[in-house]
């Protein structure tokens, strides 16, 4: 027989470790955080949050039958590049956002063809307005 377990309020929230600038995620930080692996279970990747977030670029999906989602956010001046693995369908509810977003992020250096750049593994997001990444309205 399976056990129940009531999901609460806690249950429902995200472990963030703190809230930071995109400017200041560059990749000499993002390797110090590296120091702290290897990450697992026991240790988990660090976790940040950003507000007043605007995309820099549409979101677009990719992957075999649309299933990731890539884009480009930024507070400042310089853009940073994100995916989200499995959130495919954030694409139209994100890009269809008012106002300024909040993000949950992992960040991580993204190395491709000899070249090392800052991207953002993206959790989770809120808009100014209210929606979620569940594409729920959280003000209600």
């Amino acid at each position: 027989m399976a056990e129940h377990h009531k999901v609460t309020d806690s249950d429902l929230e995200l472990r963030v470790d703190a809230e930071v600038r995109l400017q200041d995620l560059t990749r000499k930080a993002i390797n110090s955080l590296d120091t702290l692996s290897p990450f697992g279970q026991g240790n988990p990747r660090p976790r940040f949050s950003a507000t007043g977030v605007e995309l820099a670029e549409a979101p677009q999906t990719m992957g075999e039958g649309d299933r990731h989602l890539r884009l480009a956010l930024k507070t400042g001046d310089r853009p940073l590049k994100a995916v989200a693995f499995g959130r495919g369908e954030w694409a139209e509810p994100i890009g269809a956002a008012d106002g300024p977003l909040s993000i949950c992020f992992e960040p991580m250096i993204n190395r491709w063809r000899g070249r090392e750049s800052v991207e953002l593994r993206l959790i989770d997001w809120k808009s100014g307005a209210g929606t979620d990444g569940s594409g729920s309205d959280s003000s209600s």
